[in-house]
C-alpha cells in the first residue's frame, strides 16, 4: 500500500502481468537449446501462398481528417467580418459616389468597384429586402457606368 502524507485515502498499486509474460517468455528460449528461435514451416511449397489479411489504418488518421475538416469549415464569425468589411467598403464607395454627382463628376472606376461588390453580395444575401437593395445598387451602378460611356 501507498500512503501519500497529507491524504486520508490509501492507494493499492498491484503488479502487472505483462511483467510475468516477458519472464516466462525468457525461460522458454533458454531452454530450447541452441535454436535459432525462426523457422518456416511447409518451406517446400506444396500449396500456393495464402493471402495475407487487410491491415487497417491507424485510428488517429480519422482523428486528423476531422481536425483538418474543422479548420477548413468556414468560422462564422470570420465570415460576418468579412461581410461587414464588404459593406463598410460599399458604403464609402456610395458616399464618394453621392459627393461626385454632386460636384458633376463621377468617378468610372469606383462605379465598376460598387457594381462588383454589390453582385458579389447577391447570393450571400439570406434577407430578401438586402438582396432587393443589393440589385438596385448594382442597376444603378450599371446604369451610371453606362451613362459615362456615351
Amino acid at each position: 500500500m501507498l500512503f501519500i502524507q497529507g491524504l486520508s485515502s490509501e492507494m493499492r498499486i498491484s503488479g502487472s502481468s505483462a511483467g510475468n509474460r516477458v519472464a516466462g517468455a525468457k525461460k522458454d528460449r533458454r531452454s530450447r537449446g541452441n535454436s535459432s528461435g525462426f523457422s518456416l514451416k511447409n518451406v517446400s511449397g506444396g500449396s500456393a501462398p495464402r493471402p495475407s489479411a487487410e491491415v487497417s489504418g491507424p485510428g488517429s488518421i480519422n482523428n486528423v481528417d476531422a481536425l483538418l475538416a474543422l479548420q477548413a469549415a468556414p468560422d462564422p464569425l470570420e465570415k460576418r467580418k468579412k461581410a461587414l468589411k464588404r459593406a463598410d467598403d460599399m458604403l464609402d464607395i456610395l458616399e464618394e459616389l453621392r459627393m461626385g454627382l454632386l460636384n458633376g463628376h463621377v468617378s468610372e472606376t469606383r462605379l465598376n468597384q460598387l457594381s462588383r461588390l454589390a453582385s458579389s453580395h447577391h447570393g450571400m444575401a439570406n434577407n430578401t429586402r438586402l438582396a432587393e437593395l443589393l440589385d438596385g445598387i448594382e442597376l444603378r451602378a450599371q446604369v451610371e457606368l453606362a451613362k459615362l460611356g456615351r
